[in-house]
């Protein structure tokens, strides 16, 4: 089993440079406010406190506002692509 850094940086090898850069400028060049909007059903919204890749403030915390009906559950210490495997049974009793 890897640790979660070297499961990280083996998965990011397997890309291209070039569609790795059009997936960061799609993401971030991309507004999904008016999506989020239409959302019609109850929504669990959950982000790292620790996300240095995706801020919690510009990301979840927004969409937690703009969803109706919408649950944010924020997990300190957790990072980008949470949780941490040894973690991951807080995930599943909260």
């Amino acid at each position: 089993m890897f640790a979660r850094g070297a499961e990280i940086r083996l998965q990011g090898m397997m890309g291209g440079v070039k569609p790795h850069y059009d997936c960061i400028k799609a993401f971030s060049e991309t507004d999904f406010t008016e999506d989020l909007k239409k959302f019609d059903v109850p929504t669990l919204i959950l982000h790292g406190d620790d996300d240095q890749i995706v801020p919690i403030g510009a990301s979840a915390l927004m969409s937690a506002k703009i969803v109706r009906n919408a649950t944010l559950k924020v997990h300190p210490g957790f990072p980008h692509g949470m949780p941490p495997p040894t973690r991951t049974r807080s995930i599943s009793t909260s």
